[in-house]
């Protein structure tokens, strides 16, 4: 790890006190970089740097034939999209829409939804390649088809009349995560293949413009009656800012071409809303949605401003210059534990496979960053056998930087640390994370975008293999975004390993909260002491609860140490492990599976149960077998017992 953590290691070689306070990081405004006037001014004078060429630029295009990535994804482009003409195209029925207020489905609108629109990429990109205009009749049937349906918005973010299970008509449409994508999405396609269309029918772009225009940019317009993730206070600014700013003003770059003025007032607007996101992220720079929001929460920010930057050629440079951005950005490689697998907390799953490789060696160059450059090598490596994810932009990045997979030069840190987050990774072998432990935890507090009661959670992989698990977010329905959220159990206290204590746990609030108490991050034995006196309710008669997480490499062991005082009286005490191995054999002292036991002291092992998983889709299909180790103890006013995990 040879970037800014450096400097904190340095400090915290020893023992040391930290707070994870929430403390802002000062940092310029968007506004303050150019005056509005500068900004329009600049809009007016260029029509700006292309950011992917068009499909009549034959050069760049061919370049699909260079480089390992490219020759991958286009041969994919090129298989699937002869197959899928003169099929049926994927129906957006208002029977599948009325399901999510009905059933609290919102999986089988949204499957057919972007099915639909995946279908138009595959065909869009495969004209660009081929340049042979066998199917620019299909593209422009796919186009009519989506300014067909009567939202653009997912079912999940509509306005209802409930139990009315068909969404309300506004005076503006609803600007979502969804229908600013769509505006996207067929904004790039017709910038793509502009004279292609053009000689099919002028009276479709035509069309499809006042359709993104009325969709997208008009509702964002309004003045009071914006969408919520564009108002000027916003209570919980989260990754729908950087998303939803990233597409919508991708399809305000094309359709508002000859307007620069109205592109220069609403990007203007985007601004204030994108400062409010970056502001929420403390100085380390960590995402407090987690690692599988990344892409969709400091990627999109990246985009939107690297867009911004291209139509006004450059005026924004000094923005990636900025340390926080820095921070933000190398986060994800930081997070990578080893292979596909991340520190996953909140709602973000534990395995990706479909990070846009292109985007993040396009981030790494903007912010001057080998180590973010050299782990998109790294990591499309490591997914070279994995079909390729042929999304429009993880296909049109792929011109910017051609890269081989054969380069890489990437190296894991032997530990990352987060101070204002309170995450904390250590390695036993930072050279081969694929032997030995690894091991993390995470403070925080329980109000986090797309929060889980997670504060404390440890999780332990063993030669690669994840031993020890947060499970992570099953599917979404209703019932996840709703009030009932904390009753579903991989959300709540009791599908995390933090204690119960006489039956309390982990509760939802920011007062709800961790300390870091010491941090070692040198040296052969890292470790990190936090405190979870807050996190669990006072009713449980808690006076400190303190949890160490410590790898010893010269051991080959990882050790936490729970140490619980209360304020008088007796207490049990709960500890409930998820993993997603089999136990070889157990007793109430010890744990065996094929690459680690587990040793207890003053705690015994009560039970080990496979959890049912037949109604969790999501989770069955990230885990397949998922067991629970429900493991307690008794204390007379304080206790202290060890969970220690060895090579077998």
């Amino acid at each position: 790890m040879n970037h800014w953590k450096n400097i904190l290691a340095t400090v915290c070689c020893t023992t040391a006190l930290l707070h994870g306070g929430e403390k802002k990081n000062e940092m310029p405004s968007l506004q303050s970089f150019a005056t509005l006037q500068t900004l329009q001014q600049k809009m007016r004078s260029t029509e700006g740097i292309k950011r992917f060429p068009p499909a009549t630029d034959r050069k760049s295009w061919d370049k699909m034939y260079h480089g390992d990535l490219q020759k991958k994804y286009t041969y994919a482009i090129l298989e699937a999209a002869p197959k899928i003409l003169n099929t049926p195209w994927p129906g957006c029925s208002l029977k599948l829409f009325t399901r999510y207020i009905k059933t609290g489905d919102r999986i089988a609108y949204q499957a057919e939804y972007s099915a639909k629109r995946k279908r138009l990429i595959t065909l869009a990109l495969a004209e660009c390649i081929e340049n042979r205009g066998r199917y620019i009749e299909e593209i422009a049937e796919g186009m009519w088809q989506i300014i067909s349906e009567p939202t653009w918005a997912y079912p999940a973010h509509e306005r209802f009349n409930a139990p009315d299970p068909v969404p309300i008509a506004g005076k503006y449409e609803v600007v979502d995560l969804g229908s600013s994508e769509t505006g996207l999405i067929l904004a790039n396609i017709m910038e793509l293949l502009e004279p292609q269309l053009l000689a099919y029918s002028p009276s479709l772009l035509e069309r499809v413009k006042k359709e993104i225009v009325r969709r997208v940019i008009e509702p964002l317009e309004a003045e009071d009656d914006e969408p919520w993730w564009l108002r000027k206070v916003i209570y919980h600014p989260s990754n729908w800012i950087p998303w939803c700013c990233s597409n919508s003003f991708g399809a305000a770059v094309y359709v508002l071409k000859k307007d620069p003025d109205r592109l220069a007032k609403l990007t203007w607007k985007m601004f204030s809303a994108v400062d409010k996101f970056i502001g929420v992220y403390m100085p380390d720079g960590a995402c407090d949605e987690g690692p599988g929001y990344w892409t969709h929460s400091v990627a999109e920010m990246y985009q939107f401003m690297e867009q911004v930057n291209c139509r006004t050629e450059g005026l924004y440079n000094d923005f990636f210059k900025q340390p926080k951005i820095r921070r933000m950005g190398e986060f994800i490689a930081d997070l990578n534990l080893t292979g596909n697998y991340f520190m996953n907390y909140a709602d973000a799953q534990i395995k990706m496979q479909s990070l846009n490789y292109g985007m993040l060696y396009a981030f790494g160059d903007s912010i001057n960053s080998d180590l973010m450059k050299s782990f998109s090598m790294k990591f499309a490596e490591i997914n070279r056998d994995v079909p390729p994810d042929t999304g429009l932009m993880t296909v049109l990045y792929l011109f910017r930087y051609p890269f081989k997979t054969d380069l890489s030069s990437y190296s894991h840190g032997s530990y990352a640390f987060y101070p204002d987050r309170q995450l904390f990774i250590a390695r036993e072998n930072a050279k081969n994370p694929e032997k030995g432990f690894i091991a993390s935890i995470k403070g925080g507090h329980n109000d986090e975008g797309h929060n889980h009661n997670d504060i404390g959670h440890f999780s332990i992989f063993a030669n690669g293999k994840p031993l020890i698990v947060d499970v992570g977010a099953g599917t979404y329905t209703r019932k996840t975004f709703s009030h009932e959220r904390y009753s579903i159990w991989w959300i709540g206290g009791m599908g995390h390993n933090t204690a119960a204590v006489n039956g309390n746990i982990q509760l939802q609030g920011r007062e709800y909260s961790a300390a870091v108490r010491q941090v070692k991050t040198g040296g052969d034995s890292p470790a990190i002491t936090l405190d979870l006196s807050k996190v669990i309710p006072d009713k449980a008669g808690i006076k400190e609860y303190l949890r160490t997480l410590k790898l010893d490499r010269k051991k080959s062991s990882v050790t936490i140490t729970d140490t619980i005082t209360m304020k008088n009286g007796n207490a049990d005490v709960e500890i409930k492990l998820y993993s997603p191995q089999k136990a070889v054999s157990f007793n109430k002292n010890q744990i065996k599976w094929d690459d680690a036991v587990m040793n207890l002291e003053n705690i015994n092992c009560i039970s080990i149960r496979q959890v049912d998983l037949k109604d969790e889709a999501g989770l069955a299909k990230n885990w397949g077998n998922l067991y629970c180790i429900t493991l307690k103890a008794q204390l007379k006013n304080s206790i202290s017992y060890k969970l220690e995990f060895i090579k077998k």
